[in-house]
């Protein structure tokens, strides 16, 4: 690879934690030279440009003027060439820079010699291109890794938590029971759908990833959270980008296979909005209330694995409205990040609409999700104990919303990020009250099938 190096640039030695040398502008007359250690990492070391001169004997000519100078990726030990004398001696002496004892003592020792590669042409080749295979892979890993949002594993969190609450508030636990006994099969049943739930949670979210940074390429690379994204770098091509998700929503598509066809109806639906929702925020303020919908389509589509969704549709609806609400909250407070940068390109937001005022609408919200909760129990006939958990549930999101500082970007991601603890809580409300609710009926059976054996007895004495 070739590097630039100029004369008079001002660089001094200093260490980092790994006992590595590293960079700091400081004195003049000091040329820096990069090499790979062992270790795969890079590491620095800054020789006197007066030391650096052109060997007959060496792979490499170390250049004294202002030229490019090819420099190999270096693997192991490395020799060093004492500083230049008429007869140009080679020291055999090895260093492994990447175990030097006592870094600070040996600075003087290395600052006395130039580098001098002494490989032969077909290790060199060979360590060569299984040192650009292995940076090949690694980087079209990473690359892939920023594309599908793996290391902000939140969004499948969000969309994975939305539809177990759907799944479990639509339950019919009857389904659980044969002759007063836990039937095994359907909990088998129950674990196989919530690992499809989970598998067509990561692969929908890739999908609405990969959407989202095509449509908004242009705009990521002028906004400092978003320009490192591989679109927005370059890093990632259109047409790779475009493979993923051809791979990723066919994943999807046969997760929703698994189901009946009114599942798959209600999951085709959703990708409308997928497909759409990046375009919202260049015409509307509002692009966080259809995000809303999009992120919780999954509430709907497992809720018709339980429910004809037609005949259900009004405690559906209101079931998934305060769903809605929280995505609007999160989604606001998180897109204060970007207020700024949405500000030069023209972009538009809640967050730029509500302002200062979000956290108090926020509130307001909250506060609506919360009836809203109480009358989801109401229709759904839920246990009482799903009321006691909605109301601390609430609470939880109040505390969390108090905590919270718009000027602080931080702590706007930081309550992004809890917003899954919230959608977790909410889900767990559900299942804890559809296990309150299997134990009571589990009770009540054996009091009627205790009754049943006395009446019995009666009628043979």
């Amino acid at each position: 690879m070739k590097k630039q190096f100029q004369d008079n640039l001002k660089f001094s030695i200093k260490y980092n934690k790994f006992g590595f040398l590293q960079n700091k502008i400081k004195e003049k007359n000091k040329i820096k030279c990069e090499y790979f250690a062992s270790s795969n990492k890079n590491s620095f070391v800054y020789i006197e440009k007066k030391y650096f001169t052109s060997y007959d004997n060496c792979n490499i000519d170390f250049v004294h003027k202002k030229k490019d100078v090819k420099l190999p990726d270096l693997s192991g030990f490395i020799k060093l060439q004492k500083k230049h004398r008429k007869n140009n001696i080679l020291i055999n002496k090895k260093y492994n820079l990447n175990y030097l004892e006592n870094v600070r003592d040996n600075t003087k020792l290395i600052q006395k010699y130039n580098y001098c590669i002494n490989m032969n042409n077909e290790k060199k080749k060979k360590s060569d291109c299984s040192s650009n295979i292995r940076e090949l892979i690694k980087s079209n890993i990473n690359s892939y890794i920023m594309l599908s949002r793996l290391k902000i594993p939140e969004g499948i969190h969000l969309l994975f938590y939305s539809a177990l609450y759907g799944y479990f508030l639509t339950y019919n636990v009857d389904n659980l029971l044969i002759n007063n006994e836990i039937n095994i099969n359907e909990i088998n049943e129950i674990l196989k759908n919530i690992g499809l739930f989970l598998f067509g949670s990561i692969n929908s979210r890739i999908v609405g990833c990969i959407i989202n940074d095509l449509c908004d390429r242009n705009f990521d690379r002028h906004v400092e959270r978003t320009k490192n994204r591989p679109l927005a770098n370059q890093t990632i091509s259109v047409k790779k980008a475009l493979v993923y998700f051809a791979i990723h929503g066919s994943l999807a598509l046969l997760t929703l296979c698994q189901y009946n066809y009114q599942t798959i109806g209600v999951g085709l639906f959703s990708t409308f909005f997928i497909m759409t929702y990046p375009l919202l925020k260049r015409i509307t303020y509002y692009a966080q209330v259809y995000l809303s919908f999009t992120f919780n389509l999954g509430f709907l589509i497992t809720s018709s694995i339980n429910l004809n969704i037609f005949n259900n549709m009004i405690p559906l609806s209101i079931s998934f409205l305060p769903l809605c609400l929280l995505t609007i909250i999160y989604d606001t407070i998180y897109a204060h990040q970007d207020k700024k940068d949405d500000l030069k390109l023209n972009l538009k937001s809640l967050a730029i609409k509500w302002d200062k005022n979000t956290l108090k609408y926020s509130k307001f919200l909250a506060f609506n999700m919360l009836y809203l909760f109480y009358l989801t129990g109401y229709l759904f006939n839920i246990h009482y104990s799903y009321y006691i958990l909605s109301t601390f549930n609430i609470l939880y999101l109040y505390y969390n919303i108090n905590q919270c500082s718009l000027n602080d970007k931080e702590k706007c991601m930081k309550f992004f990020k809890k917003s899954k603890n919230i959608l977790l809580l909410i889900a767990l409300s559900a299942f804890i009250a559809k296990s309150c609710e299997l134990w009571e009926k589990k009770k009540n059976n054996k009091i009627k099938d205790k009754e049943m054996q006395n009446e019995i007895k009666k009628v043979d004495l």
